[in-house]
């Protein structure tokens, strides 16, 4: 029980902080969602600490019906001030459930939980940048968003991992593609899990 009231209070640091720095400073309503979605993602990475596999699933489980009602109620403003059409806040604890029950170790966990929260930020950051002149597919997303994700990805492969960087690369790439068709914020999930399940086959 301690492990899981210490696992609710590391979770959900990012979610309040997030909140206070959007109504103090007043972020940009993306920047706000992408501040809570990499603290969550190094929050996440930090359970296997002091939790088991089991108590990361259930902590998950509690996270996703509490994102429920956020959403509901529009609890959070800092996650529910952006135009386009998204799950991700309830996608997100998803995926880090998910991602533990597949990976094998704790560093493959909390790489695909890195993976899932930086790289994620970097496309969807750099999407956003240069809007007129960038590439853009028939799903929004951008060309140098992809080559962002596909960076970052690789560069947390490499840095938590002892995968060969041909290897990490070709990962990367196939990650790429995997946040490239993944709609509405789905990508916490199929990202996470895919690269928990990449890591658990190597």
């Amino acid at each position: 029980m301690t492990a899981i009231l210490l696992g609710i209070v590391v979770a959900g640091s990012p979610l309040l902080l997030g909140e206070l720095l959007t109504r103090i400073l007043g972020l940009h309503d993306e920047i706000s969602r992408k501040t809570i979605h990499v603290l969550g993602a190094v929050a996440s990475a930090t359970l296997v600490l002091f939790m088991t596999q089991q108590q990361i699933v259930l902590l998950s489980l509690i996270f996703c019906v509490v994102m429920l009602c956020v959403r509901r109620y529009k609890l959070l403003k800092s996650l529910y001030t952006v135009s386009r059409k998204s799950y991700g806040e309830i996608f997100f604890p998803t995926g880090v459930g998910l991602a533990a029950l597949v990976a094998t170790d704790a560093r493959s966990f909390a790489c695909a939980v890195l993976i899932m929260g930086f790289a994620d930020t970097a496309a969807s950051l750099l999407g956003t940048v240069n809007v007129n002149n960038s590439i853009r597919f028939w799903n929004k997303k951008s060309l140098h968003g992809s080559i962002a994700f596909l960076l970052v990805a690789t560069v947390l492969l490499l840095g938590v991992t002892d995968i060969p960087v041909a290897t990490s690369i070709l990962i990367g790439a196939g990650l790429t593609l995997v946040e490239f068709i993944s709609p509405y914020g789905s990508d916490n999930v199929t990202v996470a899990v895919a690269a928990a399940v990449v890591l658990r086959l190597l």
